[in-house]
């Protein structure tokens, strides 16, 4: 069995039958080809809550088999519905505003700064992609690298997520948090009449950053200067000790990515010993 997703992609069933299907490559296929181009089937600005609102309007205006595909196809996490009895109740929840967000939610993949969206190939394909572009209505994905012919490039959606593998998926979703945990810190440091409350919620938000690169071993100057924001805050607090500890967090990293004899180091270094 297979079918044509493109002329360089086909899908068939996997080696292990416990599997399912998965997006092969049909001939070789040199770094930069292009080889797919299809329309999003939901969109949304973002993955947030708020942006979430579009996705179920785009999910109306599909049609009808389009929508019983994708509601066969995907689930959200955590989603009990598939397992439901057949009947009137079911059928409401699978189309449920809540669920549907859902969907899109744990199915989608985050364009370059241009929103949100989910599509049939393209979501569970574990490959690179180009964002949605306007101009052509479609999702374009392109190799990043050789693929040899007969190369399986999608992770099954009947593993416990549709397009990567477990540990792949979870720094995934570190890099996503990371990325929102900047943006909630931006609009605190853009705040010049912070309260009380908001330094404790930007030490939160501090905390959950670090942790996420911690567990990711990525000993970087952003780190440093994650823990150098951290003991900012405590100094606005009042909280000398907890400062002089996240300081010189701050100053063994400065000190392992730029050296000693970087002035920041011995700016920072009289900082900590003051």
């Amino acid at each position: 069995m297979e079918f044509l997703v493109s002329t360089y992609l086909a899908i068939r069933p996997c080696a292990e039958n416990i599997r399912g299907l998965g997006i092969f490559a049909r001939l070789p296929i040199s770094k930069g080809l292009r080889i797919l181009q299809e329309p999003p089937l939901i969109t949304a600005d973002s993955r947030d809550e708020g942006g979430m609102v579009g996705a179920y309007d785009s999910f109306q205006s599909m049609r009808d088999h389009d929508q019983n595909a994708l509601l066969r196809l995907f689930a959200g996490v955590n989603d009990v519905v598939p397992l439901l009895p057949e009947g009137r109740i079911r059928d409401e929840e699978a189309r449920s505003e809540n669920r549907i967000q859902h969907i899109a939610h744990f199915n989608g993949i985050e364009g370059q700064g241009v929103g949100y969206f989910v599509s049939f190939s393209v979501s569970f394909i574990n490959h690179s992609y180009v964002y949605y572009n306007d101009f052509s209505g479609c999702v374009t994905l392109h190799a990043l690298r050789q693929i040899a012919q007969g190369e399986e490039i999608t992770i099954s959606y009947f593993q416990e997520n549709p397009y990567q593998t477990k540990n792949e998926r979870n720094q995934q979703l570190a890099k996503r948090s990371m990325v929102e945990l900047r943006r909630r810190l931006t609009t605190y440091n853009q705040n010049n009449n912070a309260s009380e409350e908001s330094h404790y919620e930007a030490m939160a938000n501090l905390r959950e950053l670090v942790i996420c690169m911690e567990e990711e071993t990525i000993e970087s100057l952003e780190l440093s200067l994650c823990y150098l924001e951290q003991a900012r805050i405590l100094s606005l607090l009042g909280d000398e000790r907890a400062r002089r500890d996240k300081a010189r967090k701050a100053l063994q990293l400065r000190l392992l990515c730029l050296g000693a004899d970087h002035p920041s180091s011995i700016e920072l270094a009289l900082q900590v010993h003051q």
